[in-house]
């Protein structure tokens, strides 16, 4: 992607799809790096999308939607007005600022929308657990209950 040159890219739109095998993590990572690529090349992006093979189906709906959306405003770019401008517009995008625990609970609920486990309910309640210590600041003991919902309907 580095080598990629777009005459005039600043505020042109641009749509990234990261798709993540087997275990699913890493696609957040994966999304926020084109998406870096995306504020560095000055390219407004839209619909961050992260895919794992638990969410696939709703993710090719959503996509479908998007490359619409894309088709429809790209007749429009909107240049950046600064880096300040640049810095809000990316801030405010959904998946940027995930960190690993925010990634593991993301794939915790894919599976909990998708799973035939008999495990669903125990996952559910571990990952209602993780949300609410999030939500009380206490990210580091969410941790525990986020890893036990992922791992009650991967492994």
């Amino acid at each position: 992607m580095d080598t990629v040159q777009i005459r005039n890219a600043n505020g042109k739109y641009a749509l990234g799809v990261a798709i993540a095998g087997g275990t699913g993590k890493g696609l957040c990572s994966a999304i926020q790096s084109i998406y870096h690529f995306f504020y560095h090349r000055q390219l407004r992006g839209i619909d961050p999308t992260p895919v794992s093979r638990f969410n696939f189906e709703e993710a090719l709906r959503s996509l479908y939607d998007s490359g619409k959306k894309l088709a429809e405003i790209s007749r429009n770019p909107k240049p950046f007005n600064g880096l300040r401008e640049r810095i809000e517009y990316y801030e405010k995008l959904d998946y940027m600022n995930y960190t690993f625990l925010d990634e593991t609970l993301l794939l915790a609920e894919q599976l909990i929308k998708t799973s035939q486990n008999s495990n669903v309910s125990k996952a559910l309640k571990k990952y209602e657990i993780a949300k609410s210590l999030i939500d009380e600041g206490k990210r580091e003991e969410a941790i525990r209950h986020a890893v036990d919902a992922y791992n009650m309907l991967y492994y």
